[in-house]
């Protein structure tokens, strides 16, 4: 096995190192560090390598270490050490080819899986992360040449590897922008938040207007239809979070007609994606036409101040809550085959759980 080879000639060059009684074994250490790793015990590895860096090492060794070093970091769940430790390994010539391979192929993961935990709360990091993690992998198909070519191959193939992360990647980068818009939607207020609904309302209008203008097949027609009137129920949160924005007061009669021509326009928003879903494009049209129109009403004439309903339910203190953050099996199932593939060399990362194909847009 090609690290393990690695890693032999490693010790026996590192213990050479060791000439005086009582000092460490590293060889031994090494070995004691593979097997807590293999055990998940990684704390007790993350110890022994960081011990075995303190000693006087040859360059090559000392990137080795490094690497083993980031490895435990990244089994640890640790993203942001793994992505320093790996980054820290000096990349040069003299390195092997497939010690080289293997940090590109990390660091993707690591970029791949702090781009998963920001998400949530940080879409905007989570982009970086993830782009990162895409720049990596471009490097992933080079390295990969190189190695082939010191084994001796005279071509050499794309990895499958590589194209597993690019397409992970891509959902991932989907999903992401999809929690930006999330954040931004419920943080909005007026009159941002009736900006973005007319916004939702013209990208309905070019949705029906490209699908009129186009000779589509029946079924195919239905299929972008249902697509986009999926596209579209996003914009239910933000039109309730905005109606609560706007407390209604019976005593102020311009707030609680300003509030009838909101849920007016909500109600032909519904409609329009109502008729997209029944494959009524004329319908919807006129539909998303109208709520347009008073949408743009008002936000010519924004809702004048109204006092909030008091509240009858008593003060109570927030209490911390524990966020559970979503299963990501595939990742988790990808980062263990990874690990594993540190173990026996197995270059082949398994293919991406099926999900649900995309339709092409037609335009």
């Amino acid at each position: 096995m090609k690290k393990l080879i690695l890693l032999i000639i490693f010790m026996a060059a590192l213990s050479s190192h060791t000439t005086c009684f009582g000092q460490s074994n590293p060889q031994l250490e090494m070995r004691q560090a593979e097997a807590f790793f293999e055990s998940k015990q990684y704390s007790q590895a993350r110890q022994i390598y960081q011990g075995l860096l303190q000693q006087s090492t040859d360059s090559w060794q000392r990137a080795v270490l490094i690497y083993n070093l980031g490895c435990v970091y990244l089994a640890e769940g640790n993203w942001d050490e793994a992505i320093r430790t790996l980054q820290s390994v000096p990349l040069n010539n003299e390195l092997a080819p497939l010690l080289q391979y293997r940090i590109r192929h990390n660091l993707s993961i690591a970029f791949l899986k702090r781009a998963k935990s920001l998400e949530d709360q940080h879409a905007a990091q989570a982009e970086e992360s993830a782009k990162a993690a895409l720049s990596e992998t471009n490097t992933i198909p080079s390295a990969y040449c190189i190695l082939e070519k010191v084994e001796g191959k005279k071509e050499c193939d794309i990895p499958p590897d590589a194209e597993t992360f690019k397409q992970i990647l891509r959902q991932q980068m989907s999903e992401i922008k999809k929690k930006q818009e999330t954040q931004r939607i419920s943080q909005a207020k007026l009159p941002e938040g009736l900006t973005l609904l007319m916004q939702g309302a013209k990208e309905a209008l070019t949705y029906l207007q490209s699908l009129d203008e186009k000779t589509i097949e029946a079924n195919l027609k239905m299929r972008y239809l249902n697509l986009f009137s999926e596209e579209l129920t996003d914009y239910e949160s933000l039109w309730n979070i905005l109606e609560k924005q706007v407390h209604e007061d019976a005593s102020n009669p311009a707030t609680t007609e300003w509030l009838k021509l909101y849920k007016s326009a909500h109600k032909l928003f519904q409609e329009g994606i109502s008729n997209m879903k029944h494959g009524l494009i004329d319908q919807s049209t006129t539909s998303f036409q109208n709520s347009l129109k008073i949408l743009e009403e008002l936000i010519a004439k924004p809702p004048p101040p109204s006092t909030p309903p008091p509240s009858n339910q008593p003060e109570q203190q927030n209490a911390p809550t524990e966020e559970r953050q979503p299963e990501d099996h595939s990742m988790d199932q990808l980062l263990q085959q990874l690990l594993k593939m540190e173990q026996d060399d197995n270059l082949i990362v398994p293919k991406e759980p099926t999900s649900q194909k995309k339709v092409e847009k037609p335009w």
